[in-house]
């Protein structure tokens, strides 16, 4: 910005230097010329420094973050409350039991289907509840699953965090050369013409011996980099629009 200012002084002299007769009009194209060149280098500056400012961490694995809270829930004592609810059904021959001196015979008998009949009306039914507690010792299979997705999670915001980072910086990179695009295209456009303005004058005062070739070489040299930057400037303001048009997926108009 500094070297632009005085660029902006430099031409501001050189143009009252003209009108008061003290230097001629070569001089003041020269300082056209280095002024549209230090134009440029700001916005090109500007743009970098913005690339670099904008830099912004987002994070998003909620997935991730939930399988790490349920394994350290695993971690945990764990106490369950148990039931069950059925019934039994008596089947077979009738046997001898012998007790003592006393033999008695059982009077239960019949087959699989007295059985299952059994079951289903619930003439025997049967019934338990409790409870299970569960104390992981030592633990070292559930800490060790936990400590392993809490770094899948930190290593995954760290991916997600690059590559939004990534994408949003060149979005922004994009947004900001098409945005100035006009500006660098009136500046370089302007530089053309100075630097034409230059040469031609340059031609004028070579052919009445005020000049030398090799200024008038130099002169053309700075006529050939003005619009080499003029194309660039149009090269550049044409991709960022493609890639800006590619990055949005066409949404950009």
């Amino acid at each position: 910005m500094l070297v632009r200012d005085q660029a902006e002084a430099l031409l501001r002299e050189a143009q009252l230097r003209a009108k008061a007769g003290l230097v001629g009009p070569n001089q003041v194209a020269n300082a056209q010329v280095f002024l549209a060149s230090q134009q440029l280098a700001l916005l090109d500056r500007e743009e970098a420094l913005d690339r670099v400012s904008e830099i912004a961490i987002r994070a998003d694995a909620e997935a991730l973050r939930a399988l790490a809270q349920g394994a350290d829930r695993d971690r945990l004592p764990t106490v369950d409350l148990v039931g069950t609810l059925g019934g039994n059904g008596l089947s077979g021959t009738g046997q001898d039991v012998v007790f003592g001196a006393d033999t008695l015979r059982a009077t239960a008998s019949g087959g699989y289907g007295d059985a299952l009949s059994q079951v289903l009306k619930r003439d025997f039914p049967t019934w338990e509840v409790g409870i299970s507690v569960r104390i992981p010792i030592g633990n070292r299979a559930d800490r060790g699953e936990s400590e392993r997705l809490r770094a899948e999670v930190g290593r995954t915001d760290q991916v997600y965090a690059g590559a939004a980072r990534a994408l949003d910086s060149q979005i922004r990179a994009e947004y900001r050369a098409l945005k100035n695009g006009t500006q660098r295209l009136e500046v370089a456009g302007m530089g053309v013409k100075a630097a034409a303005e230059q040469v031609r004058i340059g031609l004028l005062e070579c052919r009445n011996g005020r000049t030398t070739a090799f200024e008038l070489a130099r002169l053309s040299a700075d006529f050939a980099t003005a619009q080499q930057q003029y194309s660039q400037a149009l090269v550049r303001t044409a991709r960022a629009a493609a890639a800006l048009r590619y990055l949005t997926a066409g949404q950009y108009p």
